[in-house]
């Protein structure tokens, strides 16, 4: 029995259902390229902010929340392309509260 339950959650950590990643890839194409164009916009919008940043502690926070926001709506996404809904909107929550925290830290 133990064995069994290993094979499944090693199976579950290690491997990646890739049917399931076509499927949703088949159907979402267009709106896997519109966030894909978002994140390249957003990210080279964060890089020149981020190298202006200098000593000015105020917007290194502004940064890294930005940072993690980015960084969370990707993770989001390949979660949802690979059937994971429930976390994959979590995770977008997450993304949403980082842009929420980075704006009041902002001047």
């Amino acid at each position: 029995m133990t064995e069994d339950i290993k094979t499944i959650l090693g199976k579950e950590i290690l491997e990646d259902d890739t049917e399931v990643r076509s499927q949703f890839v088949r159907v979402f194409m267009a709106e896997i390229r519109e966030v894909i164009g978002a994140l390249v916009d957003a990210h080279s919008a964060w890089e020149r902010y981020d190298t202006s940043i200098k000593t000015e502690k105020r917007k290194a926070y502004v940064s890294a929340f930005i940072f993690d926001a980015m960084n969370n709506i990707m993770i989001c996404t390949k979660l949802f392309l690979s059937g994971y809904v429930a976390p994959s909107g979590n995770l977008l929550r997450h993304s949403i509260e980082s842009i929420a925290q980075a704006i009041l830290c902002s001047d």
